[in-house]
């Protein structure tokens, strides 16, 4: 119990370490902030573009790009878009991309 007890106090302090409390974003004092926010200006954004009107569906597989089954030494990611994209050649497979 006691084991346990300790366990899930340095649990606690280590999240508390994680996230400290009341500490500015931008890295700057309570002063500098009060500072510069007076003299910002809010605008507000536009409106984002509606949906687009071609709606047909797009094929990731084509002449210039077909599909490759993965080769030794080739990664597999946890992103479904990123694997299409080396799948068809768009993107290196093994994980090397400069």
């Amino acid at each position: 119990m006691f084991g346990l007890t300790i366990l899930l106090s340095l649990s606690l302090a280590a999240a508390a370490a994680a996230f400290p409390a009341h500490q500015s974003l931008a890295g700057l004092t309570r002063d500098e902030l009060d500072h510069i926010l007076p003299g910002l200006e809010y605008h507000n954004p536009e409106q984002p573009p509606g949906p687009l009107n071609n709606t047909s569906v797009k094929l990731a597989s084509e002449e210039a790009h077909p599909w490759q089954p993965l080769r030794e030494g080739d990664i597999c990611g946890v992103c479904p878009s990123l694997n299409t994209l080396a799948s068809h050649g768009y993107l290196p497979s093994n994980g090397i991309a400069t």
